[in-house]
């Protein structure tokens, strides 16, 4: 019996952080989520605008609500691992093969924009170097 009401305590029911954390998540100030979509829509931009230029590496349709993109490899490539692996030995640049996330992801890579705009700059600065039109 005494031992149920422990379970019930720590298990079963929501633990009180939680609890807490919930209730200032609902009654707080919102206006940091208008700024962070602002920030976040500006990279989506500034990735999208990136990726277009570079038509030959990569075919792409502009995320909607997530904060990666997904972009196609049209670039020689073998799958998506090898062409990630050479991505970052060669230019020294991170995605993530598009073949994480299942079989239909294969020749793609998912590229995060939730990083700075410098970043993003940075990264296709350098597969602009690496795959010259």
């Amino acid at each position: 019996g005494e031992v149920l009401k422990v379970h019930d305590a720590t298990i079963i029911c929501t633990p009180r952080i939680s609890q807490i954390a919930a209730l200032a998540g609902l009654t707080r100030s919102r206006d940091h989520l208008d700024e962070f979509a602002t920030t976040l829509g500006r990279r989506r931009e500034l990735i999208c605008e990136r990726l277009a230029r570079v038509p030959h590496v990569f075919e792409f349709a502009k995320p909607d609500g997530a904060y990666y993109v997904f972009p196609r490899i049209v670039a020689a490539h073998r799958d998506s691992v090898e062409f990630s692996l050479q991505l970052l030995d060669t230019a020294g640049v991170a995605v993530t093969p598009g073949s994480a996330f299942g079989p239909t992801g294969e020749h793609h890579v998912r590229m995060a924009y939730c990083v700075s705009e410098e970043a993003i700059v940075e990264a296709f600065d350098r597969i602009e170097t690496q795959y010259p039109i």
